[in-house]
């Protein structure tokens, strides 16, 4: 498989968690070490970074492989 179908592979895979995620959570907050994510019915997400993460973020990975995929 080359890199650009497993990226929007990938990117697809991600988006239908954060679905799952914002489906079974209600629209709640959570929280994961110093960002908060708002899930927002629907599917949509709302991300707060309020210092770097150390890793490689969820966002900045979605982000890249959007960029990568246009």
């Amino acid at each position: 498989m080359e890199l650009k179908t497993m990226c929007k592979t990938l990117h697809q895979q991600m988006m239908a968690d954060l679905k799952n995620l914002a489906l079974a959570g209600g629209g709640g907050s959570r929280y994961s070490g110093d960002e908060q994510v708002q899930f927002i019915p629907g599917g949509s997400h709302q991300v707060t970074i309020k210092s770097p993460p150390p890793s490689l973020h969820l966002e900045n990975l979605n982000n890249a492989v959007l960029r990568y995929n246009t």
